[in-house]
C-alpha cells in the first residue's frame, strides 16, 4: 500500500509524479511494494483523479476527508487491502531496498503493527500493520488523534531495531524521504542520476 494523500505543501507540487531515475515517485514506491506484495492499493486524497495513480495494476481508494493526515491514509488503505496484512509506506521513499522490507513483513506475523526505528524515533510510514488494526485507528481518528504513534494505543507494536535494518542497509537510505525539491537534488546526487528532462 501507498500512502499519496498528502498535499505535498513543502514541495510545490504533487510530489507523487516527481521524476527520479526515469521513474514517477509513484512508480518506484510500488515498485518496491510489489517485490514482496500481491496486493497493491494506492491512498489518494479525495477528488483526485483515480486514473493517475492507478500504474503497475493498482487499486486507488481515497481518505475518507480530506486532510486527516496519514492516519486516515492507513485506515483507508487497510479497509481496502484484500490480505490479513499490508505493507504501509510513503509515496516519497524513494529508495525502498527489498531486503529491508522482507525483513519487516517476516517480523512478528502475530503483531498488529512492525515498525522500524531509526535515529530513536519511529518509522510508522514504512511498516507492516494488520488490517485488524483499522478500526482501533479509525476510532482514534475520531477522537482527533493525529500523530501516527498514538493512534497505536491498544495495538500490539513491534519495532525492528536500527541495528537489524543498517545489517541490510548500512545508509538506511530506505528511509529517505522527498520533502522538498532539494531533498530530491540530494538523492539523485546520491544516486548519481541527473535531472529529469521533463517534470521536477
Amino acid at each position: 500500500m501507498v500512502l499519496a494523500g498528502g498535499r505535498s505543501s513543502r514541495f510545490g507540487t504533487d510530489k507523487a509524479f516527481a521524476r527520479l531515475g526515469g521513474c514517477t515517485l509513484l512508480e518506484r514506491a510500488l515498485a518496491g511494494v510489489a517485490a514482496v506484495c500481491d496486493d497493491l492499493v494506492v491512498v489518494a486524497a479525495p477528488g483526485k483523479d483515480e486514473a493517475s495513480y492507478a500504474v503497475a495494476g493498482a487499486r486507488v481508494t481515497h481518505d475518507a476527508v480530506e486532510g486527516q493526515g496519514p492516519v486516515a491514509g492507513i485506515v483507508a488503505g487497510l479497509r481496502a487491502a484484500r490480505r490479513s496484512r499490508a505493507l504501509v509506506v510513503a509515496v516519497d521513499m524513494p529508495c525502498l531496498r527489498e531486503d529491508v522490507l522482507r525483513l519487516l513483513a517476516a517480523a512478528a506475523p502475530e503483531a498488529d503493527v512492525v515498525a522500524p526505528v531509526v535515529d530513536g524515533r519511529p518509522e510508522p510510514l514504512c511498516a507492516v500493520y494488520a488490517t485488524r488494526a483499522a478500526e482501533p485507528m479509525a476510532e482514534a481518528l475520531a477522537r482527533d488523534v493525529r500523530k501516527i504513534t498514538d493512534a497505536f494505543a491498544g495495538l500490539t507494536v513491534r519495532w525492528v531495531e536500527e541495528s537489524a535494518l543498517r545489517a541490510l542497509d548500512p545508509e538506511l537510505r530506505s528511509f529517505w524521504n522527498v520533502n522538498r525539491p532539494d531533498d530530491l537534488a540530494r538523492i539523485r546526487g546520491a544516486l548519481g542520476v541527473g535531472k529529469e528532462p521533463s517534470g521536477t
